[in-house]
């Protein structure tokens, strides 16, 4: 089990990139790497001899392996703490998985893997707890804040473009008989009435004739939704169709972006591998390259590399020539504070430390500079440093002052932010954008936001002017026959056709025993519409908002239907998970979709008590 155990670290570690040091291990004794101090020793050699040394606990090895790595400017071993994880040995899993969260207490895979052991033991309020902490390190993770922001804006585009389409298609479904009755009126008032719905269909599929897909369809939704329905349906159905086109452009956009964004930028991409010791040849060619062509963020990043890499002098040439054209780079000035520190040149690291305590004022750079300070025995200046940094974050100097060296300071990890910007630079996500839109706006609409936007709203518009030009066809509420002053001159009004007037208004003028079979049909025509809208209410979403009357719970209900069965369907994200974030992805996005079904339910149940209470 121990031979294993080693073996699953060690393939942790070759994840990495890490350079050939097996046979240094061979060939040498652990006692003779963790001492020899030679210029070219990188940093990640340092943390592997440190992990494989020979001798003291577990706990000893995590302790000096993370010391390192926080001397290094790898706060994060993420390679290890992943080969932890994968142990598989029950009585340990605890004591692994705590061990992964220090040597990596941003990788929220560790965190998951904590909390997964506690729950398991009963625990559940310390598990709850690591949960929610795994839940924070994912912003200061990359790819798991790549992951999450990835999945989070797809499920949000399918919400908005799915709820919005299914909303505008419902709104001209409602007023399609009508629509069809009036178009044929055009032509003849005895056209018959499956002409009538002939020409209405040709009409509406004409422009996915003409090649633009789905989003033809919504034309004619739009038109007969604006033509057939009451000032509110108006005002949403245009709400739904800003709706479309933002979910179908930019957060579409966002989410293409999110996934295309590691490997948009190739000195991002080399980049990360670099703050995490796993560059390949061909990344350190491409920011020389990069560098050359005059990429700041390139000469960084190699200076970086060269300090990691035991390479000193190159390291101190490469920050200072930085510094001499950006002397306003805290990074910069800790790092040459540091090397100096390191060097014995302590009236100089302090300058450097108080230049970066002055632009940033990190509870890491005060500590450094309290270890210089005590270095040169200005006790009350360290006393009052060390404390300012307690003050800024407690737990960490706890942490750093527990190694009890003198000659220890710790290294600031590569900005990531300078990163994170540039890597959506070269991502559009346009690609993705396009690959969906296809399948549903293949023509001239799905070409451009202005495109659909401008062909739907001219169509809004249109409709517009065309309902006041003519008197539409309603529909009875009593007893549903269609009601047309074309057609009949006796119109009581829009709502209720003369039958039911006189029925229900003026009881007098009819025959009682007429007028109580009339009831009788008119209340079992009730009942089998009411079980049918009880089951339509309830099966279908967005059907309670229309029948109530409220076309913005229609909307909105829909839209959360969409988003909880998206969020249910990627609930392991739209990419699988890198080894970064673990159950805690899936767990999050499980508790939105439920928030999400919650809301539908809510907004379904608004709905049907519109209906029931007008």
């Amino acid at each position: 089990m121990r031979f294993r155990g080693r073996l699953v670290v060690l393939i942790g570690f070759l994840g990495f990139s890490v350079p050939a040091w097996g046979s240094a291990i061979a060939g040498q004794s652990a006692e003779n790497l963790l001492t020899r101090e030679t210029a070219a020793v990188s940093a990640q050699e340092k943390i592997e001899q440190a992990w494989f040394a020979p001798g003291g606990s577990g706990a000893e090895r995590v302790r000096r392996t993370r010391r390192l790595g926080l001397e290094a400017g790898q706060a994060n071993l993420e390679g290890p703490a992943r080969a932890l994880i994968a142990l598989e040995d029950p009585d340990q899993n605890r004591l692994h998985a705590e061990w992964a969260v220090t040597l990596a207490p941003d990788l929220p895979l560790a965190h998951a893997a904590l909390a997964q052991v506690l729950f398991a033991e009963g625990e559940y309020r310390e598990a709850l707890i690591r949960t929610l902490g795994g839940a924070q390190a994912i912003p200061r993770h990359v790819e798991s804040r790549l992951w999450l922001g990835g999945t989070l804006f797809s499920v949000a585009s399918a919400a908005l473009i799915l709820g919005a389409l299914v909303f505008i298609l419902f709104s001209g479904l409602i007023g399609f008989s009508r629509a069809a009755h009036d178009l044929g009126d055009l032509l003849s008032r005895r056209t018959p009435g499956f002409a009538r719905v002939a020409l209405l269909l040709a009409l509406v599929g004409l422009p996915v004739a003409l090649g633009e897909g789905l989003a033809g369809l919504l034309l004619g939704g739009v038109g007969i939704g604006v033509l057939y329905g009451g000032p509110r349906d108006r005002l949403v159905l245009g709400l739904a169709i800003g709706l479309l086109v933002l979910g179908f452009f930019p957060i579409l956009r966002m989410a293409g972006a999110t996934v295309e964004a590691l490997d948009a930028d190739p000195v991002v991409h080399a980049g990360l591998a670099v703050t995490r010791n796993a560059e390949t040849a061909a990344q350190v060619d491409a920011l020389q390259e990069a560098e050359r062509q005059g990429d700041s963020l390139a000469a960084r990043l190699l200076a970086f590399r060269a300090m990691r890499h035991g390479q000193v002098e190159e390291a101190t040439d490469r920050f200072e020539a930085i510094l001499a054209a950006d002397s306003g780079d805290p990074f910069v000035l800790m790092t040459l504070g540091n090397m100096a520190f390191r060097a014995g040149r302590t009236a100089e690291a302090i300058a450097f430390y108080d230049r970066a305590r002055a632009l940033d004022e990190s509870p890491l750079v005060l500590f450094d500079l309290a270890q210089a300070y005590a270095r040169d025995f200005h006790m009350a200046e360290f006393e009052r440093t060390l404390g300012r940094a307690q003050v800024l974050d407690p737990e960490a100097v706890e942490e750093l002052s527990a190694f009890g060296d003198a000659d220890f300071v710790v290294q600031a990890p590569f900005p990531l932010e300078p990163l994170r910007q540039r890597m959506f630079e070269g991502a559009t996500g346009e690609a993705l954008a396009q690959s969906v839109r296809r399948w549903f706006a293949p023509g001239w609409l799905g070409d451009s936001a202005r495109h659909l936007a401008g062909g739907l709203f001219l169509v809004f518009f249109v409709g517009m002017l065309l309902a006041g030009w003519f008197q539409q066809a309603g529909r009875c509420s009593r007893c549903g026959i269609r009601i047309c002053a074309r057609c009949d001159d006796s119109i009581w009004s829009s709502h209720v056709c003369d039958g039911c007037h006189q029925l229900f208004s003026r009881p007098q003028g009819t025959d009682p025993q007429l007028r109580v079979q009339r009831l009788g049909r008119l209340r079992e025509r009730e009942q089998r519409i009411g079980r049918l809208h009880a089951f339509l209410r309830w099966g279908v979403p967005g059907v309670a908002g229309f029948l109530g009357k409220r076309p913005d719970l229609a909307l909105i209900s829909i839209v959360f239907f969409w988003a909880t069965l998206a969020l249910t369907a990627f609930s392991a994200g739209v990419l699988p998970d890198p080894l970064a974030i673990g159950l805690i992805g899936t767990f999050g996005l499980m508790m939105l979709a439920v928030l999400m079904g919650a809301g539908y339910l809510l907004t379904t149940w608004r709905g049907a008590s519109s209906r029931e209470h007008p």
